[in-house]
């Protein structure tokens, strides 16, 4: 396992968390909203993870197809479902103790980016038809699962922005104060 280049591309992919972030923001494009975060609830951040390790080995292929090596579509998509879970497992104990601090949000993300990175690694291996078929029908069903979740959130504390009050895209917390 070459830790010189895990440490890199972990790096590459926390900063680029910082530009994912804020595309919807940017362009509020209901396509989008499939992909990036429109809100600022644990899910929208979950996608924002998925996303970038995906799109960041997207490049990273690129790459590879150009230097004629062999392409990691499935590592890349094992790493990125499965940072998902290792996020919630280390984050959510954590924020309900403590609450929400950045600084210990960002050292979480940046551990769950390095653990998907060695994860990738750990995975590696030659892909064939049926890997990469296997990883790019799971990518669309990911995203599928992402864009429904997105305008449909289930209402619980995950999907829930506790900063603008509101649920996924379209749906607000609503308050039987002001309702009166």
């Amino acid at each position: 396992m070459n830790k010189k280049k895990l440490f890199i591309n972990s790096i590459w992919i926390f900063l680029f968390c910082f530009i994912t972030h804020f595309i919807y923001d940017w362009l509020p494009v209901n396509f989008l909203a499939i992909f990036f975060p429109v809100n600022e609830s644990t899910w929208e951040h979950m996608k924002m993870l998925y996303t970038t390790i995906l799109l960041f080995g997207w490049f990273e292929n690129c790459i590879r197809l150009y230097h004629h090596q062999n392409i990691q579509i499935f590592q890349i998509w094992i790493g990125a479902i499965i940072s998902i879970p290792i996020y919630l497992v280390l984050y959510l104990p954590i924020y309900h103790f403590i609450g929400y601090h950045m600084w210990l949000a960002l050292t979480i993300l940046w551990i769950t980016i390095y653990i998907s990175q060695i994860i990738i690694q750990l995975v590696s291996r030659k892909e064939n038809q049926l890997t990469l078929l296997f990883s790019l029908v799971g990518i669309i069903f990911s995203y599928i699962g992402f864009g429904y979740l997105t305008f449909h959130p289930i209402l619980t504390d995950l999907f829930y922005d506790h900063h603008d009050h509101v649920y996924g895209l379209n749906y607000y917390e609503i308050n039987d104060k002001n309702a009166q």
